[in-house]
């Protein structure tokens, strides 16, 4: 069974297949189907003007002989979801007692996921010092909890995983996004990762 965390970037490679191949490449978006899927699936989030300005620049410079592939694909979602979380923490410092969301009833697939994976960071950090970073021993919690299936279809340890990753002390959300990222785009290459998901393999 799948995790809140494992769940999101299970949806996140499902959107992006959703609307990849509609022209052209099966593997891969163009750009009026990558606008059509920004449209879609961050219609809630781009209300917010820093939203529209992260998706301007990224649609200006896209290279790729105009195709868009799935690593370049998580960098948008990283960017808006770093850019949403700062907003969050923002708003919680000036109005709220504790951390605000969105409206998960108004949310796309995509937002849905994006907003787990902040929830999922939330959930963990703070427990040790700075409520807005992970130290070592949440991180390790956060991966034990949720990436266990992720985990054992590597056949990896949780310290065993820690031992491969370069990091602070302290992780901030945008560490642990890289993180997120790195392992979606594994899990997006070598789909038997996703706990026996059988759709097939995808190269980037």
């Amino acid at each position: 069974m799948l995790s809140q965390l494992e769940t999101a970037m299970d949806a996140i490679i499902k959107v992006f297949h959703k609307y990849s191949g509609k022209e052209g490449d099966k593997y891969t978006l163009s750009r009026s189907t990558l606008k059509d899927l920004l449209n879609e699936e961050f219609k809630n989030f781009l209300k917010e003007q820093q939203y529209s300005k992260n998706v301007d620049n990224f649609m200006t410079e896209l290279q790729c002989d105009n195709q868009v592939n799935f690593k370049e694909f998580m960098g948008l979602v990283t960017a808006i979801t770093i850019t949403w979380k700062g907003f969050l923490d923002d708003h919680w410092k000036k109005q709220w007692m504790g951390q605000p969301t969105v409206n998960s009833k108004m949310l796309s697939q995509l937002e849905t996921a994006m907003d787990t994976t902040i929830k999922v960071f939330s959930k963990y950090s703070g427990k040790e010092g700075d409520k807005y970073t992970l130290t070592k021993a949440e991180l390790k919690d956060l991966l034990k909890k949720e990436l266990k299936s992720f985990l054992e279809n590597q056949d990896k340890s949780v310290d065993k995983f820690m031992t491969e990753l370069t990091c602070d002390e302290q992780v901030d959300f945008k560490e642990f996004m890289r993180l997120v990222t790195a392992i979606a785009i594994e899990c997006n290459v070598f789909p038997t990762l996703r706990c026996g998901t059988s759709m097939d393999c995808v190269i980037i």
